[in-house]
Formats: structure tokens, C-alpha cells, sequence
């Protein structure tokens, strides 16, 4: 995690020996940018009304109390991350 004042960027370690066994290529670069919402639910109803299909919500308490995803594509095809309730230490 490298943060800066509010902002953060979560790092994660590619597995080129995983990648090797299944014949594609290491996942190298950008694979999502996540924001964080005050209201998931509002914010994909916001985006549904606006024509922007979404994935479904996705509680993720098991793993970080509290916390709901949800991803979708932007207009360009970049995959993004809406995230409430992440904390971290």
C-alpha cells in the first residue's frame, strides 16, 4: 500500500510461474482502479439510471468487515472498482 494523504494505490506482485502453467501471459500493468463511496447502493443506482450496467454487489465481510465492492466497465473499457467501508491497517 503506498498512500498519500487520502489517496491510495494497492500494489500486487505478479505471478509469472501461475501465468506459465496456464499459458497466458503475466498480468502486467493496470487491471482496475477502485474508488471509495460513502453510499454503494446509491452510487449503482446513480450509474444504472445513467445507462451504466454494473456487476452485483459483492459483500466482502468475511474478508474485511463491513466492506461491498462493485466493478463495471467505463465507457472506454477500463475496469473499475466502487468500494464502501474499506479500512485497512
Amino acid at each position: 500500500m503506498l498512500r498519500l494523504g487520502s489517496c491510495c494505490i494497492e500494489l500486487f506482485p505478479t505471478d509469472s510461474l501461475a501465468a506459465r502453467a496456464t499459458e497466458r501471459p503475466p498480468a502486467i500493468g493496470m487491471t482496475h482502479l477502485a474508488f471509495e463511496v460513502d453510499n454503494l447502493k446509491a452510487t449503482v443506482a446513480r450509474l444504472h439510471k445513467n445507462g451504466i450496467a454494473t456487476d452485483d454487489i459483492i459483500d466482502c465481510s468475511k474478508a474485511a468487515p463491513g466492506l461491498h465492492i462493485c466493478f463495471f466497465n467505463d465507457p472506454d473499457g477500463n475496469r473499475l472498482e466502487l468500494m464502501q467501508d474499506w479500512t485497512d491497517e
